[in-house]
């Protein structure tokens, strides 16, 4: 049965929370899906959102999903999406609001599986630094490892995100969920390989402007379901789904399971790091871009200074011995 999506207050509200709330295209997707499948659940039983009981709300997101194997994480999607849509209607046009008292469910705290030091260290060991393929990949795991950058951040990059100070220090400006940014100090083995990355011969002949007049970062290569003169611009960026592709090539060199090397996998050895070496929470939120209402105020200021003292102590490749950092300390000895 094909999912009707004729549901203009729906759409009204995914607009709202899309534009007002400036929540995640991911978010305003997922709780559309939820919606309309809630609407089309509401059709089939004869009710539409203003004469539908807190019961029968209770029914669909408890035992209707559950039996249609729908997992815990997604239920609550759905529930989510459920209240938050009925405060919207009661508050712009005065609909009751049946799931008021609806209970979200509990799963538990699923923590995500690092990947550890020796495997990252591993990894670390198999791009080829003499092609620019091999640069490009090693800013990407670098990136992962030493900055905690979530996949569409790094693959987001454009090139006027990057900001070398007077101190050779590279800021990077990352734009997070929600189109949230942050500035975040990146580690000296990240400065050292844009820097060769900006200025290798394959990048310069590349066509990376956008409409906006943005650079992109990080290219793609070999696409073939693009025509020549179209694979400039934006067409040109290397798109999130690739990077995990880079990951299952690099770990598969390693010997390391694929199942194991994943993108958060990454991001949670960098946060596991930083706490380890007690870094102080706000800070870690700060540099890996948590939203939490409770504690935004206090650590949207965090200094840059804090922020790098903590990437320079912490981040993981302080720990990994590689041929960028080796050549770092060298430098850092002079």
């Amino acid at each position: 049965m094909r999912l009707s999506t004729d549901y203009p207050l729906i759409k009204e509200f995914i607009s709202y929370k899309r534009i007002n709330e400036g929540r995640a295209a991911s978010t305003c997707r997922n709780y559309s899906m939820a919606l309309y499948r809630f609407a089309n659940y509401l059709t089939e039983i004869n009710k539409d959102f203003n004469n539908v009981s807190t019961v029968e709300i209770e029914d669909y997101v408890g035992l209707k999903l559950h039996n249609a194997g729908r997992k815990v994480s997604t239920r609550r999607v759905a529930i989510y999406a459920i209240k938050g849509f009925y405060k919207w209607l009661n508050k712009r046009y005065g609909y009751n609001n049946p799931a008021n008292t609806i209970q979200r469910p509990f799963s538990g705290l699923k923590l995500p599986k690092a990947v550890t030091i020796n495997q990252a260290e591993r990894i670390l060991a198999m791009p080829d630094l003499s092609t620019f393929i091999g640069i490009r990949d090693m800013i990407i795991l670098m990136i992962m490892i030493g900055m905690g950058m979530r996949r569409g951040e790094v693959a987001g990059l454009n090139q006027e995100d990057l900001l070398f100070d007077g101190n050779q220090q590279l800021l990077i400006t990352v734009t997070g969920k929600g189109g949230k940014q942050r500035i975040l100090p990146a580690p000296s083995e990240v400065a050292l390989l844009l820097r060769a990355y900006l200025n290798h011969p394959e990048l310069l002949s590349v066509d990376r402007f956008t409409t906006t007049g943005t650079r992109i970062l990080l290219i793609s290569t070999g696409r073939h379901d693009i025509q020549p003169f179209d694979y400039i611009g934006e067409n040109r960026r290397l798109h999130p789904a690739r990077i995990n592709q880079i990951l299952d090539k690099y770990a598969g060199l390693a010997g390391i399971d694929t199942k194991v090397v994943h993108p958060h996998g990454f991001r949670h050895l960098f946060g596991q790091e930083m706490t380890e070496e007690g870094v102080d929470s706000l800070i870690i939120q700060s540099l890996m871009g948590h939203s939490n209402l409770d504690t935004t105020t206090l650590y949207a200021h965090i200094s840059t200074r804090l922020k790098l003292k903590a990437i320079q102590a912490a981040n993981p490749l302080t720990k990994i011995r590689n041929p960028i950092s080796e050549f770092v300390k060298q430098m850092n000895k002079k």
